[in-house]
């Protein structure tokens, strides 16, 4: 009898699990948050071949259940449930650019009556808040009219918190947009699994390129 590997079937409802979070109808000019802080070209390839694009790593894992606690807890204890509005919420804006217009979809972890909450889970506890985060979290504000989010990480050496107050004008975001290169940062390439087939792909870390780990969830998906 073939032996029975509990590991491969947690694995395989892990997979489920992502593919159905995950799932989005692409529409040529929706764009969600997670993928205007990240490489352009990426973004294509994960429209064309959307099985390649999210890693199956302990990271990610650690990621997910760390996403999901969190927001377990503010719909769960009652001090923080009676500051929650939604944690589930999806907001969206137009803006035109140069021309067309462009919808940008988004998906903020949590957000309170006056706040939004981005958690985000990282091997290391050093460059934090990360510049890719804060545009994040930049964008969630503008989509919600909100002035104000935190990130909160937690790293595998402690737990830390920022405060962001500066949402994106439309006027940034449209430029933004319009700069939006490939890669966008020169860390991204490192850890990509699209990296076999880009021509865009560059052989160099970068400065953030041993922190960009992780569970973030660049599939981090709105």
């Amino acid at each position: 009898m073939e032996e029975d590997y509990i590991l491969r079937k947690i694995l395989r409802a892990f997979r489920d699990y992502q593919k159905e979070k995950y799932k989005t109808m692409y529409d040529v000019n929706t764009f969600h948050v997670h993928e205007l802080v990240a490489c352009k070209f990426k973004s294509e390839l994960v429209r064309e071949i959307p099985e390649l694009s999210t890693p199956l790593n302990p990271p990610i894992f650690i990621g997910e259940g760390i996403d999901n606690l969190m927001k377990e807890l503010f719909e769960k204890d009652s001090e923080l449930q009676s500051l929650t509005v939604t944690t589930e919420g999806v907001y969206e804006k137009s803006i035109n650019v140069d021309g067309v217009e462009i919808k940008i979809v988004g998906k903020p972890d949590i957000v309170l009556k006056d706040i939004i909450i981005e958690v985000k889970y990282t091997q290391f506890a050093d460059d934090l808040p990360r510049d890719h985060h804060i545009k994040q979290l930049k964008l969630y504000l503008f989509l919600t009219g909100y002035k104000k989010g935190k990130l909160v990480y937690v790293t595998n050496r402690g737990f830390k918190e920022y405060s962001i107050e500066e949402p994106f004008t439309e006027q940034e975001l449209v430029e933004y947009i319009k700069n939006w290169s490939s890669p966008r940062y020169e860390w991204e390439c490192t850890y990509c699994n699209y990296k076999q087939i880009c021509p865009h792909y560059r052989n160099n870390m970068g400065a953030q390129g041993k922190s960009v780990e992780n569970g973030e969830s660049d599939e981090d998906e709105d």
